[in-house]
């Protein structure tokens, strides 16, 4: 185990498996992968990314899903493309798209992209890993562990990973948690299509930058400083995820995928325009976003 790492409460969490998986089973059905494979924005930047990148290569899908990351993988003329996924009844779903497909150097594996070793890869490392980001500030997503097992065990040199970078910002924001002056809910929530927005009262900060090249600790509690452009209540902050896909190829999230997540302070506090906060996050990776923990101060 990489030094800091944490044990997961679940290890089948993603961004909205609560919507489309309320038993928690640890399966997306169809419903779910068919509005990943709808998002045209996110689909079109991946394999923008897939057919500059794949050609000839070794390449590496963890949590292939429907197998549409790496069939697109064996379209731009990848050598060798594994999908591994633990699902195993969406890993029927791909086998019967690649079926239909007849890319003959694809291989779908039914394991944890955690214990993937070089002899499930056919004794050789690869050349691109495609390990897709799916949650907001990687809270409730093995992507971390994934990539760390994958980054000292698997890689050859040099590789290419898609994605390559996230930035994860934090915005202070005043939210309407009192409906009808009638319920008052102090929750996070995510910013759906149909959500009103929270208030910004400054401009987004960041709180870390996470390069998926490397071996990356799964354990995050920073302090950083947020300056005030606009008088009201701070009652929360407003956390984004924009990656960097490949070079300039990039993805700012959206309904789907990574969607603005607002987490609330356990107490309102009053800023002027001109004042500072310093805002402090807990967290770590494969979590509940209800356990996320945050504060703010004046400074």
């Amino acid at each position: 185990m990489v030094p800091g790492e944490v044990t997961p409460l679940r290890s089948d969490m993603a961004s909205r498996t609560a919507h489309n998986n309320p038993k928690e089973t640890g399966r997306l059905d169809l419903t779910y992968h068919y509005e990943m494979l709808a998002d045209r924005a996110r689909m079109e930047v991946f394999e923008r990314a897939i057919q500059r990148t794949c050609q000839g290569k070794r390449v590496l899908d963890c949590g292939t899903g429907t197998g549409i990351l790496a069939l697109m993988a064996a379209r731009a003329g990848a050598e060798r493309v594994y999908g591994v996924d633990l699902d195993a009844t969406v890993l029927e779903f791909a086998q019967t798209a690649l079926h239909e497909c007849g890319f003959s150097q694809v291989t779908f594996l039914h394991k944890d992209s955690r214990k993937i070793t070089l002899d499930d890869l056919d004794g050789a490392p690869v050349e691109v890993v495609i390990c897709e980001n799916l949650s907001t500030w990687q809270v409730t997503e093995p992507e971390i562990s994934v990539l760390n097992h994958v980054n000292v065990n698997l890689i050859a040199d040099p590789v290419v990973h898609l994605p390559a970078r996230v930035e994860n910002l934090l915005q202070p924001v005043e939210s309407n948690y009192l409906f009808h002056e009638l319920v008052e809910v102090r929750t996070h929530y995510f910013e759906f299509t149909g959500t009103p927005p929270p208030r910004p009262l400054g401009a987004p900060v960041l709180y870390n930058e996470v390069h998926f090249t490397g071996v990356n600790l799964p354990l995050w509690h920073r302090k950083v400083r947020v300056k005030i452009n606009r008088s009201g209540t701070l009652n929360g902050f407003r956390l984004t995820s924009p990656l960097q896909i490949h070079e300039e190829l990039t993805f700012p999230g959206s309904d789907t995928l990574m969607p603005p997540v607002v987490l609330p302070l356990p107490h309102d506090l009053p800023v002027q325009a001109g004042d500072t906060v310093e805002a402090e996050v807990r967290y770590h990776h494969l979590m509940r976003w209800e356990d996320v923990r945050c504060a703010a101060r004046l400074v």
